[in-house]
């Protein structure tokens, strides 16, 4: 290249830039200059007359408050309001209580949820966003705690579908008064919402005395005020702490905390983390409570019970006190993982969207993490602490499709555990699900009338297993297993000791060894599976050490029948003072039997004092009968105590050898310094 042509070049790029960065500069100054608006009129719907100094507020298509944005009527009514870009918007009417006016979205809608979407496009002046608005009507009534006014308390007003009218609100006076309005005619929900950072230690109450929003009393308006809608408010406590990363104990923000009764039961309080990792949760009655740190997946972090559990048996109980504030309940969360799989129908693949995925723990236990199939049949669970857990397809009876642990097991004894790590995701949990089967039938007693409340337990025939599901008759007898695999099962009606009928097995068996195997087939129901329980009948009696006379507590005591030898799952365990009863008993010869557990130093023993079946003395019960003083008297197996006592002095020796050798040692070191 000539040096000309360089420069030539250069002066054609300099040329080129100049030109490009003038149209930035103009393009950037057009849109400087664009203006979006929305205008209208505000009158009143019965007179037309112009409303002045009515509120315009606007929403973004999130129906978040558009921060500066606003308006104020002028004398004509009129308003224009100057919008921030274009987008999705929603307008309201926001009148003054003091006007007597209640607010409205356009159009013409009292609730958020109806509001119309107003799009507006780059420098467009949208015009006749007009809002025509009726009086409304108030709400009042007094807040007290006790019986004693309270001031400052806060009062939110929902609609009766639940949405909350972020518009209207109130704060009690002196004299525990409130009035909050105008409305339309319509019904409502009222709560008082004291804030314990304000020292309000009273519980969030609905009225009237409710203390979740799906219980609470509607407030009707009809065409009138509505006074005395009081509500008194008990008295609580809060819980509050800090949530932080388990590595660098930094705080995270928006962690959502979940309150939880010892029995389990969900606590209608929620909190969230600030900025800062803090939280107050509560107010709430006095008690024990389970509390959970509720990441999001997003979020990534371990759903964590207090204070560092992943299941909620393991969590340890938060004492919470009237008037104060349990504080210090903090987390330290660590990274979860995630399962994700695909739910098809198996052979077609055709995905199944809706079905319930459940965890479970490497116990065993049900855990709380679940999902449900999206669009494609996929789902993703956590975020969960790392380790083994097994998950289960849950379908709804309607979805008709047989439940199923992964993988392609019929009950979690048999299913693949799935490994979860730390901020990972274990992808293809899938599942291929068959149409199920359902069993049916009615369980009635001797006289052919139907018993209710009767427990259902069903069997895997092949391995004899129990599994995790089952029934309850109904009113009239009725009962229904449902989402069965095709397969081969036992099923059991199960009463407790208090309905006193006799345990049996289908069809009219003892054992499950006698037991009727019923054959299911896929989408098919297999009925006429009943039941006729007899009277159950009980044995009893009382296990005592022989030459002392002490009550043995906790001693198996087994049952037999006398014919098969097959041991009943009727068995049980002493009591404190050596006492037990066998209950549920169908009519029959039994053998009752000892069976010492480790470290219990007695020999095993069959009723009365012999050490087979051969030589054990039958116990015959009649339907409803009660056999009493099945008693034992229970000889020391020396064997054992002098095998224990062996090992024990064996662990002793073992223990002075080691302290004379330490002592060896110190008494060389001793003297080589």
């Amino acid at each position: 290249m000539y040096p000309w042509e360089r420069e030539s070049l250069i002066l054609l790029s300099k040329s080129t830039w100049f030109y490009v960065a003038t149209l930035v500069v103009f393009l950037g100054a057009r849109e400087a200059g664009a203006v979006e608006t929305i205008s209208g009129q505000v009158t009143n719907q019965n007179t037309s007359a112009a409303l002045v100094g009515i509120d315009i507020d606007v929403f973004d298509s999130l129906g978040n408050a558009v921060a500066g944005v606003t308006a104020t009527t002028d004398a004509g009514g009129n308003y224009t309001v100057t919008l921030p870009g274009p987008g999705t918007y929603s307008v309201r009417a926001d009148a003054s209580p003091a006007s007597g006016f209640a607010d409205e979205y356009y159009s013409n809608s009292f609730l958020k949820s109806g509001a119309t979407p107003i799009a507006v496009s780059t420098n467009q002046a949208v015009s006749n966003i007009n809002f025509t608005l009726l009086p409304g009507f108030t709400i009042s009534g007094v807040i007290t705690s006790l019986s004693v006014p309270l001031l400052n308390i806060d009062v939110d007003i929902f609609y009766s579908t639940g949405e909350l009218l972020g518009s209207y609100n109130a704060t009690s006076l002196t004299g525990g008064a409130y009035t909050i309005g105008a409305l339309p005619p319509g019904s409502y929900i009222i709560r008082a919402d004291p804030d314990p950072a304000l020292g309000q230690f009273y519980q969030r109450t609905y009225y009237n005395g409710a203390a979740d929003i799906a219980t609470a009393t509607l407030v009707t308006i009809i065409g009138s005020n509505v006074t005395g809608i009081n509500i008194d408010v008990a008295p609580g406590g809060t819980i509050a702490g800090t949530v932080r990363t388990a590595v660098g104990l930094t705080p995270i923000a928006g962690i959502d905390l979940d309150l939880y009764d010892l029995a389990g039961n969900r606590v209608n309080v929620n909190a969230s983390t600030d900025v800062n990792g803090a939280y107050v949760i509560g107010p709430v009655p006095a008690g024990n409570y389970v509390l959970r740190a509720d990441p999001t997946i997003v979020q990534g972090y371990a759903r964590t019970y207090h204070p560092n559990a992943a299941h909620f048996a393991d969590a340890t109980p938060i004492a919470v006190t009237l008037g104060q504030q349990t504080g210090g309940k903090d987390f330290a969360l660590g990274a979860g993982g995630t399962i994700s799989g695909t739910i098809t129908v198996q052979g077609s693949g055709t995905p199944l969207v809706g079905i319930d995925l459940d965890v479970f723990d490497s116990l065993g236990r049900l855990t709380d993490f679940n999902a449900s199939s999206g669009a494609g049949g996929t789902y993703q669970l956590g975020p969960i602490p790392a380790g083994q857990y097994y998950v289960r397809a849950n379908p709804t009876f309607a979805q008709g499709y047989a439940d199923e642990f992964y993988n392609d097991k019929i009950d979690i004894a048999f299913a693949n555990p799935v490994s979860v790590a730390a901020a990972g995701n274990t992808a293809n949990i899938n599942f291929a699900l068959v149409l199920a089967g359902v069993i049916t039938g009615t369980v009635r007693n001797s006289l052919a009338q139907p018993i209710a409340g009767i427990d259902l337990d069903i069997f895997d025939a092949t391995s004899g297993l129990r599994l995790r599901r089952g029934a309850t008759s109904a009113a009239n007898g009725t009962y229904q297993l449902d989402r069965l695999a095709p397969g081969t099962y036992f099923v059991r009606a199960d009463p407790t000791a208090v309905q006193a009928y006799a345990m049996q097995y289908y069809n009219g068996k003892t054992t499950q060894f006698t037991a009727d195997i019923i054959t299911v087939s896929t989408a098919t129901t297999t009925s006429l599976i009943d039941f006729s329980l007899s009277n159950g009948g009980t044995i009893s009696g009382n296990v005592m050490e022989a030459v002392l006379g002490i009550p043995i507590v906790n001693m198996d005591i087994d049952i037999y029948d006398a014919n098969t030898l097959v041991k009943l799952v009727q068995s049980t365990v002493t009591n404190a003072q050596g006492n037990y009863t066998l209950t549920n008993l169908p009519p029959g010869q039994y053998f009752v039997a000892v069976d010492p557990i480790a470290g219990q130093p007695y020999f095993a023993e069959y009723y009365d004092g012999v050490p087979t079946s051969a030589t054990a003395t039958v116990i015959n019960v009649s339907t409803g009968g009660n056999v009493t003083n099945i008693d034992f008297l229970m000889d020391i197996d020396q064997a054992q105590v002098s095998a224990g006592r062996a090992t024990m002095q064996l662990l002793l020796a073992l223990c002075l050898i080691v302290a004379g050798y330490a002592a060896l040692r110190r008494a060389r070191r001793s003297r080589s310094a």
